[in-house]
């Protein structure tokens, strides 16, 4: 038989023959100490770790209620909700222009709205600049009440709990990034390490049984012991990791925000701030006050002889007496006869009684 095949038949006769006696129990002769290797127990992770399909469960009822928390904010309405601002009266004594809703609706109805809030603004007050600023409000305060309605919790206020949301997102990414991490670490740099660690123990110990002892057989069983040991613990490190970042990672996405319960809650505006404001209706002592002061006002000056703070009052007014057309026809004439005498008088006082103006006459004529 060739040397070559004689070699290899004996090298495998060899390693079946160590393999059986490896599989049998094979105890060590008596009066010979074997050394022995203490190793650390090792004992499971107590973290409560969740079951299988548990993270990917959570994380779509997580985005569930994300899109239904955020589905009417975005939506949006006109309605006056509990953390929205106003509505309030920006020009005093005119019609104030509703600024609430949020959402597209909102902005849209701001949108539509705006142009009319300018006008108005703009014929009461005549201000170019005044009038632009009511204008941008009406489509800047459904932004803001958008931007609160995100910030704002879900219970009771109906938000989206935006910061809430982001950290449970970020917290638990990073746990993940981390645990990947370390996960990798474990199976590919630690946990190969520590068998090799084991390796070279078992090595060490094989050969010092072997010297101190003669049997092959007690040299292999002592020196496989730290072998076991180092994968035993190396696996068990990897399940521990494992389980620690399935349970952290949980429990970050079971925390933050809830499923919104409720819709968003709402008030109804201001009175003031919804319709124009109506004058007051004024009292009879109001009217009383007032025609006193206007009669006080329309009264002539005080005499310069009369007293500091006396008021002179009005002689009364005699009426007129009412007459009819004959009335008017005999005063005229009773006014008319008396000085159609007078003047028939005086004219005869004039003339000489004894025919005076003939006899001037003749005395001229001469």
């Amino acid at each position: 038989m060739p040397a070559a095949i004689r070699s290899v038949f004996s090298a495998s006769v060899a390693l079946a023959g160590a393999g059986a006696i490896a599989a049998s129990p094979v105890l060590a002769p008596s009066g010979v100490a074997v050394p022995t290797i203490q190793t650390p127990s090792i004992t499971l992770a107590a973290a409560s770790v969740p079951a299988l399909g548990a993270i990917p469960y959570q994380v779509a009822i997580n985005q569930l209620a994300n899109v239904l928390a955020l589905a009417p904010i975005v939506v949006g309405s006109t309605e006056q909700c509990v953390t929205c601002l106003g509505p309030v009266p920006v020009i005093p004594g005119s019609t104030a222009i509703p600024f609430t809703g949020w959402g597209a609706i909102g902005i849209g109805v701001g949108l539509l709205t705006s142009p009319f809030a300018f006008v108005e603004t703009l014929s009461a007050t005549s201000d170019l600049v005044q009038a632009l600023g009511v204008a941008g409000l009406a489509v800047q305060t459904p932004i803001t009440n958008t931007l609160a309605l995100l910030e704002a919790g879900r219970d009771p206020f109906g938000g989206f709990e935006l910061q809430g949301a982001l950290d449970r997102a970020f917290i638990a990414l990073k746990h993940t990034i981390d645990y990947t991490v370390n996960i990798a670490a474990q199976a590919l740099v630690s946990g190969p390490l520590t068998v090799i660690g084991g390796v070279v123990i078992g090595l060490q110990t094989f050969v010092g049984t072997l010297a101190a002892t003669g049997d092959i057989v007690a040299a292999f069983n002592a020196g496989r012991i730290p072998v076991r040991t180092a994968v035993t613990e190396s696996l068990t490190a990897l399940a521990d990791e494992t389980q620690e970042a399935r349970a952290t990672i949980y429990a970050d996405l079971t925390a933050g925000p809830t499923i919104a319960t409720s819709p968003i809650p709402t008030v109804p505006p201001p009175p003031a701030a919804a319709e124009r404001p109506q004058p007051a209706a004024a009292t009879v002592a109001e009217v009383t006050a007032a025609a006193e002061v206007t009669a006080v006002e329309s009264a002539p000056p005080a005499a310069p002889d009369q007293a500091a703070g006396e008021r002179t009052t009005p002689a009364p007014r005699t009426p007129k007496p009412v007459t009819t057309d004959a009335a008017v026809g005999q005063s005229a004439g009773d006014t008319v006869a008396p000085a159609r005498a007078a003047a028939t008088r005086a004219g005869a006082a004039t003339r000489d009684p004894a025919g005076g103006p003939k006899r001037a006459r003749a005395a001229a004529n001469r």
